[in-house]
C-alpha cells in the first residue's frame, strides 16, 4: 500500500504543476504499472476489470448488450469530445444553466 501511494503522490504532484495531465490517458492509466510488474495478481486484475470483464446495460439482461464498463468509463472521461461519444439526447444532457 505505501508503494501505491507513493506512485499516486509522485503523479499527482506533476499533474498539480500541469492541470492538463488529469486527463491524460497515458499518465493516469500507466501510474500502477511499476507495481503491477511487481505483484503479478494485481496485473492480472487490472488486465481482467479493463479488457475481459462484462456486464449489462441498465435494464438490459441480454447477453449481446453486455459491454466493458470501465473501457467505456475510460472512454467518457479521457475523449469526452469526441464526436461519437458526445451525448446529444435531451434527457441525458443537463440544459444550461443548472
Amino acid at each position: 500500500m505505501p508503494k501505491a501511494l507513493d506512485l499516486m503522490g509522485s503523479n499527482f504532484a506533476k499533474a498539480a504543476k500541469n492541470r492538463d495531465l488529469l486527463l491524460d490517458e497515458d499518465l493516469m492509466m500507466t501510474m500502477f504499472d511499476p507495481l503491477g510488474k511487481k505483484i503479478l495478481p494485481f496485473l492480472t486484475h487490472l488486465n481482467f476489470m479493463f479488457d475481459e470483464k462484462k456486464s449489462s446495460l441498465a435494464e438490459s439482461r441480454y447477453i449481446n448488450d453486455e459491454v466493458f464498463p470501465f473501457s467505456l468509463l475510460k472512454t467518457e472521461l479521457y475523449f469526452w469530445a469526441r464526436k461519437d461519444i458526445v451525448q446529444s439526447h435531451s434527457c441525458s444532457v443537463l440544459p444550461s444553466g443548472i
